[in-house]
């Protein structure tokens, strides 16, 4: 059976339409040809001059389709390229050489919905002046080296719905190409260099489909205007380290009833504000109040309030806070079961620990309350598992009670512990080993007594950081035994410690500090001190060690700090001592008797006292080489010098 001539013509079109749309995608190619090319030259610009990144562009046969490169994504249909992420791209050797990509190379993308060029360090020079972004939706230039020109114009990208700049160096007012984007539901400008005040009328207050707005980490000033509180779709506004002005804008809150993230820190705000208008916005998840530049006086008390939101996260910091509730622990916390993060710190909270809010918010990841009023007792429930609880902090804090015996099951997850300055008493928790993440643990400035336990010795394995200075700590330093692998930095100075330089950090080869001043250790100085090849701060002062410094010392190249004083050494320092990196040398109080090492003459030191020793002869030329040396100190030695020197000072 033949076909009609009005169905031949229709398969004709269908035949000639599906021709002609094979050549638009590129003939079977997948994405368009002027589309790759143009991914070409986009490589080429960002791996200038001689970079490696995106392997995977490239015009051989097997790699042709673009849709099938890294950071590309196609629309399915037209194979039209949607998505380029370039975050990142630019090499790490040449991310602070300043560099301009131009604009033109974007042309071809005509269907492009989201680009991001984050961390690319990229100047603005030729960037948006020629781009015609069509149906861009996305629009990301995060952390690049941009700077506004005249040339600064989105005004053609009418269908943008994300725009982010954040992380770049702009410079000047807010750009009125990107105040006319009203379809924005998203604008990023964070950590820039912007600066200027925001209109009073137009401008951001025209972008009605705004759903988040962040402007921190700016030099923006002036008050905030009024029409900002038309903004109603908002659900995250972050305002915060500018130099914003005036009363506490709570006129805001009103209006702005879909805010879920608020931001406010570190502006130039006075007055007071009360969190009860704050009460109604159920959708509240994440509030941070900074005070640190600002005269706002807090209220959560005057009046009370019955939360309808759950927070996951709460920043209140430096700030006035229930002042005329004598800095009471804020009351609506009882009714929060689903933080995450709590960081309430120098506000001079007072009171009874808040054992509760670990009771209520069983997910807890962050609990910081440093630097406030609470004492004791610090009594957590103990059935309770926070296993979530990554970081504690209740420093400088006046507990004045026992560190709970049973902590480490009730934070058996904890990377970092902080309790130090709290006036704890007691003695050291063994269950702190079933801590098997703990990762940095300061117990400094306490009166904590005892010994460590072995249990902690065997439990610390991934410790990097250990701060128990300033103890009543008895024998031994260290537990038998101990596993310790990874030790950076040991803080025992001022406890009780008596014997040998404890063995338990011998398997840390990476240690960066040891401060074992003024306990009462004896003996030599081991010669395995010599594998810290990366110790820069060595502090064995205010001790018994006696006997001559090892040989091994000539390992130790990047000290930067050796404090030996106050101990019974005698000899010399090794001949073979070559410190480039040594700046105080303190080997006062002891009974060294030789010349210092020629070898020091390389070290750029500030400091070199060699006060009460057993040094004789002429004062050596050796001095002479210290070129950087700011205080000489030789008082109470045996050395002939042409006149009285105690101190000399270059800098005058």
């Amino acid at each position: 059976m033949g076909y009609s001539v009005r169905e031949q013509t229709w398969w004709v079109v269908v035949v000639v339409g599906m021709t002609i749309l094979g050549l638009h995608v590129g003939g079977g190619e997948g994405c368009l040809r002027e589309e790759r090319e143009a991914l070409l030259k986009l490589k080429e610009a960002f791996n200038y001059p001689n970079g490696s990144s995106l392997p995977s562009w490239n015009n051989l046969t097997n790699h042709s389709d673009c849709c099938t490169w890294e950071r590309v994504a196609c629309d399915n249909y037209t194979h039209r390229v949607i998505e380029l992420d370039l975050s990142h791209t630019r090499p790490q050797e040449l991310r602070r050489i300043k560099w301009s990509l131009n604009a033109s190379y974007f042309l071809p993308f005509h269907q492009l919905q989201h680009l991001d060029l984050w961390a690319n360090y990229l100047s603005q020079s030729g960037l948006f002046g020629d781009i015609k972004l069509h149906s861009l939706e996305r629009l990301h230039f995060g952390e690049n080296e941009l700077t506004e020109a005249p040339s600064f114009d989105l005004s053609r990208s009418r269908n943008l719905k994300v725009l982010s700049l954040l992380g770049n160096f702009l410079e000047g007012s807010l750009p009125e190409s990107i105040m006319s984007l009203t379809s924005l539901t998203f604008l990023s400008l964070s950590h820039n260099n912007m600066n200027g005040s925001l209109p009073k009328q137009g401008g951001l207050c025209n972008m009605k489909n705004l759903q988040q707005l962040d402007l921190s980490l700016n030099n923006f000033e002036g008050k905030l205007p009024m029409c900002l509180g038309n903004l109603t779709s908002l659900s995250l506004l972050a305002l915060n380290s500018n130099g914003f002005e005036g009363i506490f804008p709570s006129w805001l809150f009103h209006t702005l009833r879909s805010l879920a993230t608020i931001s406010f820190s570190d502006d130039n705000f006075r007055g007071s504000f009360s969190l009860s208008l704050l009460a109604n916005h159920s959708n509240l998840r994440d509030f941070h109040m900074s005070c640190y530049n600002t005269n706002v006086k807090l209220e959560t008390e005057n009046p009370s309030f019955f939360p309808s939101f759950q927070l996951s996260y709460l920043y209140i910091n430096g700030c006035t806070l229930n002042e005329v509730n004598n800095n009471k622990m804020p009351t609506f916390l009882l009714y929060q079961q689903d933080l995450l993060v709590l960081e309430l710190t120098h506000l001079n909270i007072s009171g009874a620990f808040p054992s509760w809010l670990l009771t209520n918010n069983t997910k807890l990841n962050t609990f910081a309350m440093s630097n406030n009023l609470l004492i004791g007792p610090f009594e957590p429930n103990s059935t309770s598992k926070l296993l979530q609880m990554q970081f504690f902090d209740v420093s400088s804090n006046p507990i004045k009670h026992e560190v709970p015996s049973n902590i480490g099951s009730i934070f058996p997850n904890l990377i970092s512990l902080n309790m130090s300055s709290c006036s704890l008493q007691g003695i050291f928790p063994a269950s702190i080993g079933e801590m098997r993440q703990l990762n940095d643990l300061d117990l400094s400035d306490n009166n904590l007594s005892s010994y460590l336990p072995q249990e902690f010795g065997r439990g610390g394995s991934e410790l990097r950081f250990m701060r128990l200075s300033n103890n009543n700590l008895s024998s031994p330093c260290f537990p038998v035994k101990s596993t310790f692998r990874y030790l950076l930095f040991v803080g025992l100075n001022n406890n009780n410690f008596k014997g040998n330089i404890p063995t338990g950090i011998i398997n840390s080869t990476g240690l960066r500090m040891l401060d074992l001043n003024a306990n009462q250790l004896s003996g030599e100085i081991p010669s395995w001190i010599g594998n810290f090849q990366r110790m820069s701060y060595l502090i064995l002062s205010k001790n018994s060690l006696r006997g001559s410094v090892p040989q091994s010392f000539c390992n130790l190249t990047e000290l930067i700090y050796l404090e030996l004083s106050e101990n019974k050494f005698k000899g010399s320092l090794p001949s073979c001592l070559n410190m480039p990196l040594l700046k105080y040398l303190h080997l006062q109080s002891n009974q060294f008797m030789r010349p210092l090492p020629s070898t020091l003459a390389n070290s750029p030191l500030l400091t070199l006292d060699l006060m009460r020793n057993n040094f004789s002869g002429q004062v050596p030329i050796l001095f002479s080489l210290f070129l950087n040396l700011r205080v000489l100190i030789l008082k109470e030695n045996k050395l002939k010098v042409p006149f009285l020197l105690i101190c000399v000072s270059s800098g005058k």
